[in-house]
């Protein structure tokens, strides 16, 4: 009997078109598809026959995760054609994407696509409709100048409106600001962002998703809100990656922080207002404690609170 793909095989293809994915990734991200794998194992199962027939290759990252070095999968010539409708002598790109990728960039690769699946399996579960999903496409002003963010995200409500993100990943590898003659890449990114938010015709918000610490997230905000004089549209949120991870909604639930280094929630869920984590004076302050570590005071301040 002849191989054929499925309509779940085609969205898995499409899935990966975008960026490289793990089996898990892929898992959580068949939630968004018409039919969701009913488990990892099938989808494993299903990876190994796409594999069998030359639709996908699989590599694996230089991290262990779980005991052992997690696989990703990417795209073939022949899937690639398929799914871009190509024939006979079409361009490809470059051998790259279809190779396995330089260790260097295995870290940074991984996590950008983990921030992807979970923004996107949560707009799913809005109700919210994904109208643009690019990974280090460009982005040019109209002056020439251009930078390339991790990722790019379009989401739209039922009743039209859009949520543009631009998501950029900070590792830490760079100053988020510096003396020196040349400005650091956060640097440069927020005052590139800045200028791109007074010349873009639509609104849109930059992401910064910090893996090292929340501190790290809070930096960068701190920095970006000094690069501005309007406050009221300022575009920059960041927040801690396990943070993000943990969350039960990263888009309606106030995991990132605005320039005022607020809690805040991206989008609104449907058919309700989007609303604070921490709602009270009383939570603020005990929240404000917790996070600087004040542990022997907290039951005393906790009581003079209550009394």
């Amino acid at each position: 009997m002849a191989f054929q793909l499925t309509h779940r095989d085609e969205q898995t293809l499409f899935a990966l078109h975008k960026l490289p994915l793990t089996s898990q990734q892929l898992f959580r991200l068949s939630q968004t598809f018409s039919r969701a794998f009913p488990s990892e194992r099938v989808l494993r199962r299903r990876m190994k026959r796409l594999e069998e027939e030359e639709v996908v290759r699989r590599f694996y990252y230089a991290f262990p995760a779980a005991g052992r070095n997690p696989a990703y999968w990417r795209l073939t010539r022949q899937s690639y054609r398929l799914i871009n409708g190509l024939t006979g002598e079409a361009p490809l790109p470059k051998r790259s994407f279809f190779s396995p990728m330089g260790v260097s960039l295995h870290f940074h690769t991984h996590r950008v696509a983990e921030v992807v699946v979970e923004m996107l399996v949560n707009a799913s579960k809005n109700g919210f409709t994904t109208n643009e999903l690019s990974v280090e496409k460009s982005l040019a002003l109209q002056q020439g100048e251009w930078i390339t963010p991790d990722a790019t995200l379009a989401l739209q409500t039922r009743e039209g409106r859009q949520y543009r993100f631009f998501i950029e990943l900070d590792t830490a590898s760079e100053r988020v600001a510096t003396k020196q003659r040349l400005p650091s890449s956060i640097q440069k990114k927020l005052e590139f962002y800045e200028r791109y938010r007074l010349t873009s015709p639509d609104p849109f918000r930059v992401l910064f998703v910090a893996t090292s610490s929340k501190q790290r997230a809070l930096n960068i905000l701190h920095f970006g809100a000094g690069l501005t004089n309007n406050q009221s549209a300022q575009s920059i949120y960041a927040a801690h990656l396990p943070e993000v991870l943990a969350s039960s909604d990263c888009l309606t639930n106030s995991v990132f922080y605005n320039h005022r280094l607020e809690p805040t929630c991206l989008v609104p869920a449907q058919n309700r207002t989007c609303k604070p984590t921490i709602k009270t004076r009383k939570n603020r302050i005990m929240a404000e404690l917790n996070e600087r570590e004040f542990e022997p005071l907290v039951p005393v301040i906790r009581q003079l609170i209550s009394s």
